[in-house]
């Protein structure tokens, strides 16, 4: 099978036939489809930021592995390896042109398929496997910034995920994408649009692994909100 169609068979589920399985059994399974599907576009992004600089390293590889490890089973972290070899191979075999295009197609599928706050916690771990090296050089900003792009989220989102992890008073900020010499309220409406787009419970039904790397995000949200809120003595 082209890996074309491939990517339209797990982006898109199948049918189901009424009347043969329990409600709970078709939620089960919904929600591993829908949990196979976020993977599978996770590794098909992540494989167009390691490439951005048109090497692929080992280190590179090894960095995606450990960052999967910090939330996904050992069964999720094995089949990702998998996709991410096989797309580049494709690349490699296919060419550039032919790649970009199913990269492209890839997240108009995840657009049309996964809602907003899913697709933010997709570039959150796109963001955690391109800086798991300690860096983040030019290419694989750009490359980032053109992911977000194709799954149209903001560039203000993208821009505060970089400092998801700082743990100054400014990253806190910056997170919150709010100036510091913001009003209170404009403090306190900023960090509730956080937690709109970003509470774990809007990502359940991507499934557990998706659910753990939600909450270590949004726990490092409400702890740069602690410290914007002592700083002002909220």
């Amino acid at each position: 099978m082209g890996i074309g169609k491939w990517i339209s068979g797990i982006l898109v589920r199948p049918a189901e036939e009424p009347g043969k399985e329990t409600v709970a059994a078709k939620n089960a399974e919904t929600t591993k489809a829908d949990a196979d599907n976020f993977l599978f576009a996770l590794m098909v992004v992540a494989s167009y930021v390691i490439q951005a600089d048109g090497k692929i390293l080992k280190s590179e590889l090894a960095c995606v592995e450990q960052t999967l490890r910090r939330d996904f089973s050992e069964e999720t972290v094995k089949k990702g390896g998998e996709i991410l070899l096989r797309m580049f191979s494709f690349a490699k075999n296919q060419g550039n042109e032919r790649y970009l295009q199913i990269v492209v197609d890839c997240c108009q599928q995840v657009v049309n398929t996964i809602d907003y706050s899913g697709r933010l916690q997709l570039l959150n771990f796109l963001v955690q496997i391109a800086r798991a090296d300690g860096q983040m050089d030019d290419t694989e900003m750009a490359a980032t910034r053109d992911v977000a792009m194709w799954l149209q989220i903001q560039g203000h989102e993208l821009h505060s995920l970089f400092y998801l992890t700082g743990d100054t008073l400014d990253d806190a900020y910056r997170l919150l994408d709010v100036s510091p010499q913001a009003t209170d309220d404009e403090v306190k409406q900023a960090y509730a649009n956080m937690v709109q787009i970003h509470h774990p419970d809007r990502v359940a039904g991507l499934g557990d692994d998706v659910m753990r790397g939600a909450q270590r995000k949004f726990q490092y949200i409400n702890d740069a909100k602690e410290r914007i809120w002592k700083a002002r003595g909220l």
